[in-house]
């Protein structure tokens, strides 16, 4: 909005409104507006959805959860709205709106906002955590997931159907689209529950989430730029610039977010927020053909999954337990780890291996 009335108006190249051509200050613009009005609006948000349930987040019972974690029943949970809310007006005022890759980033997060919160409030409704079937989930993610990624096929510029690998100059797989597809479906999927596992301890899920934001704005910035990604070995994706506007939006509304959410909690973002977040840095890691330095600067989102998976498989196939609890940060918090060490030391983790996927832009 800002970017059509000020950018397209400007009569020179000096004065207040040429700045609103620079992809740096209107990142900046953003960030600052989604935090802003989250703390603005902050506590309006907790006491409407305090007032929808009483009751709040339906909390495990015990035998299922950490012991430590009962006290939290009350929280008012579906704080991912706070979220996914300043993330859109942020984006609305501070992106070019004919961009196409604006509009499937909020399409993801809106449509993975809408799978978490029909979850969230048919756990409130029931007060029970495991209210919608798997099986109902699973379909409205695959359905989204899939216009999404169809999407993006259709309006990247070229290499619509091949696979990057980070830290080398020429080495990339080509694929049918069919195939392509389904590696794209599966990458929003697995982000979207991989954010979801996490999101289990104050904090965690925001700090983690913030870093791959970091990582892939920077990565956005380079592409959509001809000299950089030249100079890089990169290939050049016009319009991916307003991707960085895009991640500095949902950058500030966590920000403003872990305001209400770091410990203790006033509110939780339910799954209406893990899914959002998961699906939207998915579709920018596929449009910026990135999708493997998804899973480096997401290694804590990848290694709480896989030891849920892992404890799973070793309970049907041995039955024996690998971990204390599933997910990792639960087995810490069994071993005796305060929650807030545990939140730190996965963060300062998490900050390690974003700072590794940025190394990639120089390393090839």
């Amino acid at each position: 909005m800002f970017y059509s009335f000020f950018a397209n108006n400007a009569i020179s190249n000096i004065g207040f409104e040429n700045l609103f051509r620079y992809v740096s200050f209107r990142a900046g613009g953003a960030l600052l507006t989604a935090f802003l009005l989250s703390i603005i609006l902050g506590n309006f948000f907790i006491k409407k959805l305090s007032s929808i349930s009483k009751k709040g987040q339906p909390i495990r019972e015990k035998g299922y959860g950490p012991e430590s974690h009962l006290k939290k029943t009350g929280t008012p949970t579906m704080g991912g709205l706070l979220i996914v809310s300043m993330f859109t007006i942020s984006t609305l005022l501070w992106t070019n709106l004919s961009n196409a890759f604006v509009w499937i980033i909020m399409l993801l997060v809106f449509s993975f906002c809408f799978v978490g919160f029909f979850d969230d409030f048919m756990k409130l409704k029931k007060n029970d955590a495991y209210a919608l079937s798997k099986r109902t989930r699973i379909i409205l993610e695959l359905i989204f997931a899939t216009i999404g990624s169809l999407l993006i096929i259709e309006y990247l510029p070229f290499s619509q159907t091949t696979i990057f690998f980070p830290f080398f100059k020429n080495l990339s797989l080509t694929v049918h689209w069919s195939i392509f597809l389904a590696f794209a479906v599966f990458v929003i999927i697995a982000a979207a529950n991989a954010v979801n596992i996490t999101d289990g301890l104050d904090g965690l899920s925001s700090l983690t989430s913030i870093n791959v934001y970091v990582v892939f704005l920077f990565f956005a910035y380079v592409m959509g730029r001809f000299d950089y990604s030249m100079y890089l070995h990169f290939h050049h994706i016009p319009g991916a610039s307003e991707l960085v506007i895009v991640s500095a939006a949902m950058i500030g509304a966590l920000f403003g977010f872990l305001w209400f959410n770091c410990k203790p909690a006033q509110i939780f973002m339910g799954d209406t927020g893990s899914l959002a977040l998961g699906a939207g840095m998915a579709g920018i890691a596929i449009i910026l053909k990135s999708e493997l330095i998804l899973a480096i600067a997401g290694f804590i989102f990848v290694a709480e999954t896989l030891s849920s998976a892992i404890q799973i498989i070793s309970l049907r196939k041995f039955n024996k337990k690998v971990f204390l609890m599933a997910p990792l940060h639960h087995h810490f918090e069994l071993k005796g780890m305060p929650e807030t060490k545990i939140v730190f030391r996965f963060w300062m983790v998490s900050i390690l291996f974003a700072l590794i996927a940025l190394s990639s832009l120089k390393i090839r």
